[in-house]
């Protein structure tokens, strides 16, 4: 500690100036140094709107960019955007797209708002009623959730409830106990907020993707070590017909010489 004294007194009037670095007290008494903001969120803050570069990965707050004032109204856990910062977009300015958004989604967002903000109660829930808590949030933020036109109709309420119970690698959906025949309760079945980020169902598609394919070349290596036998006997059969076309074709041809 005295030797750190001596060279912060060594540090000039100057160099302080753009040395934006900070110290704090820990309870302990010990000093600790902190990095400078830089503008991007190394840390997530789930209480604001952030936004991730398609690029670099890194998060940016929302009221940080320079596109701010263009994006519109936006909402933590939103994932209908492709977003490049100025770090890394050819214009050297940040740059924001909102995709249409489907019903996935806004449900997606509007249960990892709800699941965020009630981690603060005393008693967390990680469940929460269709009519009661999901269908107000989604009323609420319609405009930043997605650029679909509002429903008249009270009919999307049963698309969400189809949604959230047909979607089970993202949602937990059960019977509300408190509710009537018209509700239920859902939750994330990932409750790590951080994992949300920009194009989700893109991100479900690379997987699925990568799933089938793996089925698929398990399928072709059964295949090739004759486990396949449905494989193994079209070939059988395809090597059967080309012997017999080969084999008339000898004759044919034996026929003409002579």
């Amino acid at each position: 500690m005295a030797t750190e004294a001596v060279e912060q007194q060594g540090v000039t009037d100057k160099e302080e100036e753009t040395t934006a670095v900070e110290t704090t007290e820990t309870e302990d008494g010990e000093q600790q140094m902190e990095e400078p903001e830089t503008g991007n969120s190394l840390e997530r803050n789930f209480d604001i709107s952030e936004v991730q570069c398609a690029m670099c990965y890194k998060w940016y707050a929302v009221n940080n960019l320079d596109c701010c004032a263009s994006m519109g109204d936006c909402v933590p856990f939103m994932s209908n955007y492709t977003f490049y910062c100025k770090h890394c977009h050819q214009s050297k300015t940040d740059n924001f797209t909102k995709a249409k958004a489907n019903f996935t989604q806004v449900c997606l967002t509007a249960l990892a708002n709800l699941t965020h903000r009630h981690r603060q109660d005393e008693n967390p829930r990680t469940m929460f009623s269709k009519e009661k808590d999901v269908v107000p949030f989604i009323d609420k933020h319609w405009e930043a959730l997605t650029h679909m036109p509002r429903r008249v109709k009270l009919t999307w309420h049963t698309t969400i409830t189809k949604t959230m119970t047909r979607e089970t690698d993202l949602f937990v959906a059960q019977e509300n106990p408190e509710g009537g025949e018209n509700d239920m309760i859902f939750g994330l079945l990932d409750q790590d907020l951080s994992r949300i980020g920009p194009n989700i169902d893109s991100q479900k598609l690379s997987s699925s993707m990568r799933e089938n394919g793996q089925k698929l070349m398990s399928s072709l290596s059964s295949s090739q070590n004759g486990m396949g036998s449905l494989t193994a006997a079209g070939k059988g059969r395809g090597a059967k017909r080309k012997a017999v076309e080969n084999t008339q074709s000898t004759t044919a041809s034996k026929r003409t010489r002579g």
